[in-house]
């Protein structure tokens, strides 16, 4: 598992988990809630995906 790294979440429907990332990813998403986790220095930030608009 070279290239691999650590992240700990510190926020949305997976927080206090910790996951293995590549390390040139960026982002990843989750089926657990709609939105995407942005990988930092110091760990991954939750981002709620926008509400959508119901017709």
């Amino acid at each position: 598992m070279e290239n691999m790294r650590r992240v700990k979440l510190t926020s949305g429907p997976l927080k206090g988990k910790t996951v293995l990332v590549h390390e040139t990813q960026s982002t990843f998403t989750t089926h657990a809630a709609p939105g995407h986790y942005e990988i930092t220095e110091t760990g991954a930030k939750w981002r709620q995906a926008p509400k959508a608009e119901v017709r």
